[in-house]
């Protein structure tokens, strides 16, 4: 069984630039963000599709899978 490199929380924070930085794009206290990485590294899934919209809108590297599995 393959292993993933990064959670799907430490790749969104790895392209949005950092907890502030993701707050700041989805409207989030940054706090409540630093949680998700306490949570076994899953971004929540109330979250995912505003993540996953902003990514895209800011021109990032993050498919739908990347947000759910991570990445290799």
């Amino acid at each position: 069984m393959k292993t993933t490199t990064k959670t799907p929380y430490e790749l969104v924070i790895a392209e949005f630039g950092g907890v502030r930085a993701l707050g700041r794009a989805i409207s989030k206290d940054p706090s409540a963000i630093s949680k998700w990485g306490r949570r076994h590294g899953c971004i929540p899934a109330t979250e995912q599709k505003k993540v996953l919209q902003r990514a895209w809108d800011l021109g990032y590297q993050i498919s739908a899978h990347d947000l759910i599995f991570g990445k290799e």
